[in-house]
């Protein structure tokens, strides 16, 4: 990313703003400057990327620190390609649904601290929530057609119109257009996935003639969510014996004190930032022993010199999401995650075939394109050769 590189935004006109929520609950987690840039965001169509650092004054690298705040928040999907950015800009959460968010509220309360945080709570609706999804109550006929459907981004983010852009720029086509359309609608609320998501899966399960299999991707998609439900943590029985001990070390120790010991080793200190870090995976119900492998990890496998917010927010949503719950499953979900790493490498890489040279006589299809000239030249050159050898051997004998 350089700052001639060119930037575009889309979807930045259908998202839904509440300066006062995001003022209170955004603006304490993004820290200024990326607050700026998501305001900035949603004004601008397009531009160079220097234009953004103008007007933020700013450098490169806190713009891309700024960049991972608000894709770690979900407030901007980034899509890079050469010297140019597209940045799906997306609605910041309600002030309710932000606060019903486990890790969203541990940050905040991170920031904000505890007496604050719980007045920001007495805010919120009590009691438990019985609203139903959209899909739960309303079954569209399937004799509606849904050309005369309204197109645009529903409240979960699902884009039909760049949908339909998407699939035509890489010749697919629907199968049966009207109950087809009807089917992503239900996948992307019922499995909370965004048009851009849904279509990546979607091209994954097109049919050899070009016509998207939906059945196929619905069922694929019910698999993933039961076996998400149960995790697979049979690679912790592949642990070498150094991890097992890394293992024990991790549950014989407070998270604080893990860290100052790793800090007093490496000639650091525990900041108050790393203290709140703590606090909000903590938050989170984060076991003491995972904490302690995630902060070995980031520390001394990443070697950073301290627990980075955006690398610590994306660590620990990945193992939630894996339902990390020892300091086993997290080392074992850190091999996992370097052989998946490790796989892309493999996939992206083209052979090279190496070939040796040959001598050009080798070839069958060689000509001969000396000159006669040069031939009888050559000829009485080695007859002379061939002469000297024989009146060596009279003068020898």
């Amino acid at each position: 990313m350089r700052p001639g590189d060119t930037f575009h935004t889309v979807n930045s006109e259908k998202t839904s703003f509440d300066e006062t929520t995001f003022a209170r609950l955004y603006l304490p987690v993004l820290e200024p400057v990326a607050a700026s840039l998501y305001q900035l965001l949603r004004t601008l169509k397009t531009g160079r990327i220097a234009r953004l650092l103008e007007h933020l004054s700013i450098g490169l690298p806190k713009f891309e620190s700024a960049l991972d705040k608000l894709s770690a928040l979900d407030l901007i999907a980034i899509y890079e390609a050469p010297n140019q950015l597209t940045l799906d800009v997306k609605s910041p959460l309600t002030f309710e649904a932000f606060l019903a968010d486990a890790f969203y509220t541990a940050l905040l309360r991170a920031r904000l601290g505890a007496s604050e945080f719980e007045q920001l709570q007495r805010e919120v609706p009590q009691g438990r929530r019985v609203s139903k999804k959209l899909s739960d109550v309303f079954r569209l006929s399937a004799d509606i057609k849904t050309s005369e459907m309204p197109v645009s981004a529903d409240r979960h983010g699902f884009d039909l119109s760049a949908f339909k852009t998407a699939l035509t720029s890489q010749k697919l086509r629907f199968l049966n257009e009207d109950a087809d359309i009807l089917q992503l609608y239900g996948m992307a609320d019922k499995f909370q996935l965004d048009w851009y998501a849904l279509f990546k899966r979607a091209t994954e399960a097109a049919n050899a003639d070009g016509t998207l299999n939906l059945a196929q991707l619905s069922a694929q998609l019910i698999r993933e969510n039961l076996s998400a439900e149960a995790p697979d943590l049979s690679a912790v029985a592949n642990l070498s014996e150094p991890q097992r001990q890394l293992a024990r070390v991790a549950k014989a120790h407070a998270p604080l004190d893990f860290l100052a010991q790793l800090k007093r080793q490496m000639g650091g200190f525990v900041s108050g930032d790393e203290k709140n870090r703590l606090s909000a995976l903590a938050e989170l119900k984060l076991p003491d022993d995972v904490q302690n492998i995630l902060i070995h990890y980031i520390i001394v496998q990443l070697k950073r010199a301290s627990l980075v917010q955006t690398l610590v927010n994306r660590v620990a949503n990945d193992w939630m999401r894996h339902k990390v719950a020892t300091a086993e499953d997290a080392l074992a979900r850190i091999d996992a995650y370097a052989a998946e790493i490790e796989a892309k490498k493999h996939a992206k890489a083209k052979p090279k075939k190496t070939v040796k040279p040959q001598p050009a006589w080798s070839n069958p299809d060689f000509k001969e394109n000396t000159s006669p000239e040069a031939k009888a030249k050559a000829e009485a050159a080695a007859q002379q050769m061939l002469d000297a050898l024989a009146n060596l051997g009279k003068e020898k004998s």
